[in-house]
C-alpha cells in the first residue's frame, strides 16, 4: 500500500469514528421540537449513517487487496492476524464493559441510573452470552460481524474470483432487500454486502481506489446532502411507498456519501501548501471506537441529570457537547494508557498504531 492511501485511511477512519460517536448521540424519543428533531436526525440518522458502511468496505478492501490467488494457507495467516486485531480486542472490551457496569451498579451515586439488567443478577450462562454475543458496549457488534465475514473470506473470494456476477447480483439483492435474509447476532445483510464491495474493489479495482478524485468532491457532497435532506426533511418513506425504490434511493445516497467523504480528502490535500506530519490523535481511532460507549451514555445521563430534560435547547446543547466531551475523554485515556501501559494499549487496540 502506498503512503498516500495509508495516510488517507488514517484520516478517514478517525473522521468516521467521530461520525459514529455522533450517530450514537441522538437523545430524542419523539418528534417534539421540530428544530431539535431535524438537526439531530439530519446528523445521527442522516450524514453519519455512511460511517459503518464505509468501515465495512475499507475492511473488505484491506483484507483482499493483496490476495492474488486462492491459497488456503494465505487465508489462514490472514484469519490468524485478524483474530489478534479483531477478535481479541472484541473479547477484552466486552469484558471491560461487564466489569465497568458491575462497578457502576454497585456505587451509590451511579446505581440509580440502572433500573434493570443488573450484572449481579445474571446467571453464568447469561454472563457468558453477554461477554461473547451481546457486549454491553453495543458498538462492538461491528467487530463480531467483521470477524464472521473474515471467517467466510475464502468463500467470498471464491465467488468474487470465479463467479463475480453471482456475487454482484447477491450484493444488489441484499442491499435492495429483494432477498431479505433475517439478520441475526452474527451476520447482517447490508454489512455483509458492504464487506463484499470492499472485497471486489480489493481484487479488481485497486487502481481506482488509489486514484485521487478531488475534482468530483464538491459535486458529490452537494448531491449527497440534498439526498440526505430529502430523506430526513421530507419523510421520504411516506412519499416513496415502493420498498425496492426506497432502498435504491437510500443506497444511492449511501454510496454517493461514501464517495463524497473519500474524494473530499483528496480535495483538502490538493489545497494544502505542504505536507504536514500525521497527528498523533489519529492513532487513537480504534481506541475511540471501542471506548466511546458506555462513556457517551454515562455523560449523556449525567448531563440530563444536571441540566434537566424539558428544554429543547438543552437537548440540542447536550447533543453537540456530550459527543465532543466523549471524544476528548477517550483520547485522554487512550494517550495515558499508551504512555504508561503500552502493552495493554497494544492488546486493547489489536496492535494498531
Amino acid at each position: 500500500m502506498n503512503s498516500y492511501l495509508s495516510t488517507k485511511l488514517k484520516y478517514i477512519s478517525f473522521f468516521l469514528i467521530a461520525m459514529v460517536v455522533f450517530l450514537h448521540a441522538h437523545n430524542l424519543s419523539g418528534k417534539g421540537d421540530l428544530l431539535n428533531y431535524y438537526v439531530q436526525n439530519f446528523i445521527s440518522n442522516g450524514v453519519t449513517k455512511i460511517s459503518v458502511a464505509l468501515f465495512f468496505i475499507i475492511s473488505g478492501y484491506l483484507f483482499f487487496y493483496n490476495i492474488e490467488t486462492f491459497q488456503l494457507n494465505k487465508f489462514g495467516t490472514k484469519i490468524k492476524s485478524r483474530a489478534r486485531t479483531i477478535l481479541l480486542p472484541y473479547l477484552l472490551w466486552s469484558l471491560w464493559g461487564i466489569f465497568l457496569f458491575l462497578i457502576l451498579q454497585a456505587l451509590p451515586f451511579s446505581r440509580s441510573f440502572f433500573n434493570a439488567d443488573l450484572i449481579v443478577e445474571k446467571s453464568p450462562v447469561q454472563l457468558l452470552h453477554t461477554w461473547l454475543v451481546k457486549p454491553l458496549p453495543y458498538q462492538l457488534w461491528f467487530l463480531r460481524h467483521l470477524f464472521v465475514f473474515v471467517l467466510a473470506s475464502p468463500l467470498i473470494y471464491g465467488l468474487a474470483k470465479y463467479a463475480r456476477w453471482v456475487l454482484v447480483g447477491l450484493v444488489v439483492l441484499l442491499l435492495l432487500k429483494i432477498l431479505d435474509i433475517p439478520d441475526n447476532d452474527f451476520i447482517d445483510n447490508r454489512s455483509f454486502s458492504y464487506f463484499c464491495v470492499g472485497c471486489y474493489l480489493g481484487i479488481y479495482h485497486q487502481r481506482q481506489v488509489l486514484k485521487t478524485w478531488s475534482s468530483w468532491a464538491l459535486i458529490a457532497l452537494v448531491v449527497w446532502l440534498v439526498l440526505v435532506t430529502f430523506r430526513i426533511g421530507f419523510e421520504s418513506e411516506d412519499l416513496i411507498n415502493h420498498k425496492v425504490w426506497r432502498n435504491f434511493i437510500t443506497q444511492a445516497e449511501f454510496f454517493i456519501g461514501i464517495f463524497a467523504v473519500w474524494s473530499s480528502y483528496d480535495w483538502i490535500v490538493a489545497r494544502k501548501q505542504k505536507d504536514s506530519p500525521v497527528p498523533a490523535y489519529l492513532s487513537m481511532a480504534f481506541f475511540l471506537f471501542a471506548a466511546h460507549e458506555p462513556i457517551l451514555t454515562m455523560l449523556k445521563k449525567l448531563a440530563f441529570a444536571v441540566l434537566g430534560k424539558g428544554n429543547a435547547w438543552i437537548r440540542l446543547f447536550i447533543y453537540f457537547s456530550v459527543p465532543i466531551a466523549t471524544i476528548l475523554v477517550c483520547l485522554l485515556f487512550g494517550f495515558l494508557i499508551k504512555k504508561y501501559s503500552p502493552k495493554i494499549f497494544e492488546l486493547l487496540t489489536g496492535g494498531r498504531n
